[in-house]
C-alpha cells in the first residue's frame, strides 16, 4: 500500500531520475552538522544529499556509505538518461543498421542498483540509551566501552564497569562510589585533581566555626527542619560529598599541627635567665 500524507523533500527527490535540465534549480541551506556531499557528485545528487540530511539523521558511517553508493548509482543512471535524450533511443551500427542505444542497459542496471540501495537498512544503532535497563549485555559493553566511559562523570563508573570489569555490586550512591574508587586506586590523575579540590573545599567549609548542616525532617511528622552542629555536622558534610576517610584523617592531622604551631608562636618568649632590673656587672660604673 502506498504511503499516505505529505512526502518529505528526500522522498520527492527519489520519485524519478530526471535530467538536470528538466528540474528547477533549488538553493538549499545545509545544516552545519550535516556532512558535505562527495565532490564527484553532480548538482542533482548534491541536492538530494542535502535534502536527505535535512529530513533524517544518520548516526553511523555505514549508513552514510550506503547513501553514497545509492547516489552514485543515481548519478550514473541520470547521466545515461541525459545522453540518451541527446542521441536518441537508437544509434547507427557499424553496418549502418539501427540498433538500441548501449547506454539503455547501463541506465537500467544503474537504476536497479539505486533502487536496491534504497531498500537496504543501515545497521541498527545499538548504543545504550538513557532509558535502557542497565547493565547492558557484555557484547554491547565491549563494543561501546570507550564511548560509555568517556561520557561518565569524574568519580563514577557505569553499571557495566562494576558488573563486568570488577564483578562486584555498584556502591549504593554517588558519594560511596567516590570513596570506593579512591580506596581501590581506580581514579585517574585528572579525576583525583578535580575531586581533591572539591573535597578540600568542602572539608574547609565544614571546619569553619559555627558550621551547621541541615538534614531536613529528622523523623516522620516533623514540621521543622533539623540542623546538625559540631562533629555531627562535619561528618554529614563529609558523607554528602564522599570524602575518603584517609583524606579526612590526613587533613585533621594537618589542622592539629597547624593549630599547635600557631599557639606556640603566640606564646611569650621563654625567660632568658636575667632577673628583672638586673644588669651586667661590667656595665655598672660606681
Amino acid at each position: 500500500m502506498a504511503k499516505r500524507g505529505r512526502k518529505s523533500r528526500a522522498e520527492l527527490a527519489f520519485q524519478s531520475i530526471e535530467p538536470a535540465a528538466l528540474r528547477p534549480s533549488l538553493a538549499l541551506v545545509q545544516s552545519p552538522s550535516a556532512p558535505q556531499p562527495p565532490p564527484h557528485f553532480g548538482e542533482a545528487e548534491q541536492r538530494i544529499w542535502r535534502d536527505i540530511f535535512s529530513d533524517y539523521e544518520f548516526s553511523t558511517k555505514t549508513a552514510i556509505a550506503v547513501l553514497t553508493t545509492a547516489l552514485e548509482a543515481h548519478q550514473r543512471a541520470r547521466e545515461c538518461r541525459e545522453a540518451i535524450l541527446r542521441e536518441g533511443m537508437t544509434v547507427v551500427g557499424r553496418d549502418g543498421q539501427a540498433k538500441v542505444h548501449p547506454l539503455l542497459a547501463v541506465e537500467r542496471d544503474a537504476r536497479q542498483a539505486f533502487l536496491t540501495a534504497r531498500k537496504k537498512k543501515p545497521p541498527k544503532d545499538d548504543r545504550p540509551r538513557l532509558w535502557e535497563a542497565r547493565p547492558i549485555s557484555y557484547e554491547r559493553w565491549l563494543k561501546h566501552k570507550d564511548r560509555i566511559m568517556a561520557s561518565t562523570r569524574a568519580g563514577s563508573r557505569p553499571e557495566e564497569w562494576w558488573a563486568y570489569e570488577k564483578q562486584m555490586p555498584r556502591p549504593r550512591d554517588f558519594a560511596a562510589e567516590r570513596v570506593t574508587l579512591f580506596e581501590m586506586a581506580e581514579l585517574t590523575a585528572t579525576e583525583l585533581a578535580e575531586l581533591i579540590s572539591e573535597w578540600r573545599e568542602c572539608y574547609e567549609k565544614a571546619s569553619e566555626p559555627g558550621f551547621s548542616y541541615c538534614i531536613g525532617h529528622a523523623k516522620p511528622g516533623d514540621t521543622h527542619a533539623t540542623w546538625l552542629s559540631g562533629p555531627a555536622a562535619r561528618r554529614a558534610q563529609y558523607r554528602r560529598v564522599g570524602i575518603p576517610p584517609a583524606l579526612i584523617k590526613k587533613w585533621d592531622a594537618e589542622r592539629k599541627r597547624r593549630a599547635k604551631t600557631i599557639r606556640r608562636l603566640a606564646e611569650p618568649p621563654a625567660d632568658s635567665g636575667v632577673a628583672a632590673g638586673e644588669t651586667d656587672g661590667a656595665d655598672s660604673i660606681n
